[in-house]
């Protein structure tokens, strides 16, 4: 599930998430932009602050959905 995804459909929002994982707002509003890939340590803290609901696996398919589409955009 993505971020984004996951606070809508649980009524958090990015502040609050921040306050769980130890950072300021506009830190969590770049991981939900995709401004920003959050560290392997941070990502775990995700995964418990979301209680498993966004995983590893999640963000690496989100990081690779982004890839695919900047480059289908270089391309065109």
């Amino acid at each position: 599930m993505k971020l984004e995804t996951f606070l809508a459909t649980n009524s958090k929002s990015p502040g609050w998430l921040a306050e769980q994982i130890g950072v300021k707002q506009p830190t969590v509003s770049r991981y939900i932009r995709n401004a920003r890939f959050p560290d392997p340590e941070m990502i775990e803290r995700i995964a418990i602050a979301t209680r498993n609901k966004v995983t590893v696996a999640d963000w690496y398919a989100q990081a690779a959905e982004a890839r695919a589409s900047k480059a289908e955009s270089a391309a065109a």
